[in-house]
């Protein structure tokens, strides 16, 4: 009988201990795993904490889309440390992925002892000063930003799915020859050369007059002299 009363009486300690450590904290240091729901299988993530914070998250596996996944995984993980929350956006266009990222997230919080009031928090309100806003960056839009930027003025270019371009990656991307960066970093790119992979891509199909046009006036001079 005083031995069960002997044992009782340490798990009742120790629970008590382990409830006082946690009433010093937000959490109860240390490293743990939960497991979300992401579109194409489980999404295993791993939380680093200490009494006070949260350190690091990070994606152990996860089994969607690798491009939209990636994205949703650095933006995620990142943002919830930043904010020191699991409330924070998803990515566009890779919803199943973030909501798979944030619950498991969650799940390793509340093995370190953290409450549904912390997990749910607001995050603070983040404000950005610029001189130009460009909303959406499809082609059009990540032009724009280019060449506001080309101009010296401070850009931000907003875009909410997981990557920019949008229509724009069905015709390959954006490509240009001659621009700025490009000089800027010594890696300047051929109009006749850009004209000639546009001529290898359609295999001959292209309108030849208009790609000219579009590469410009000096690459229309250049194949005059050709032909």
């Amino acid at each position: 009988m005083r031995f069960k009363k002997g044992l009782t009486g340490l798990a009742l300690a120790a629970l008590l201990l382990g409830v006082a450590g946690c009433s010093n904290g937000l959490y109860k240091a240390g490293t743990y795993t939960g497991t979300g729901q992401g579109k194409d299988g489980p999404v295993k993530v791993q939380v680093t904490v200490d009494k006070n914070k949260i350190k690091q998250v990070k994606v152990l596996s996860i089994h969607d889309n690798q491009v939209l996944s990636a994205e949703a995984t650095k933006k995620i993980t990142k943002e919830i440390v930043a904010d020191q929350t699991t409330k924070v956006d998803v990515v566009s266009g890779a919803t199943h992925s973030s909501n798979g990222i944030i619950d498991g997230a969650k799940k390793a919080l509340k093995k370190a002892g953290a409450t549904d009031a912390q997990l749910n928090k607001a995050a603070k309100p983040k404000s950005t000063h610029t001189d130009v806003a460009v909303v959406g960056a499809g082609a059009a839009g990540t032009a724009a930003a280019l060449a506001a930027r080309q101009q010296g003025v401070n850009v931000v270019l907003m875009e909410k799915t997981a990557s920019p371009m949008g229509a724009g990656t069905l015709a390959g991307g954006m490509f240009a020859a001659d621009s700025a960066q490009q000089k800027a970093q010594h890696k300047t790119v051929s109009k006749k050369w850009l004209y000639d992979k546009y001529l290898d891509a359609s295999q001959g199909y292209m309108n030849g007059v208009l790609v000219r046009r579009i590469c410009c006036s000096i690459l229309i001079r250049t194949m005059m002299s050709v032909l």
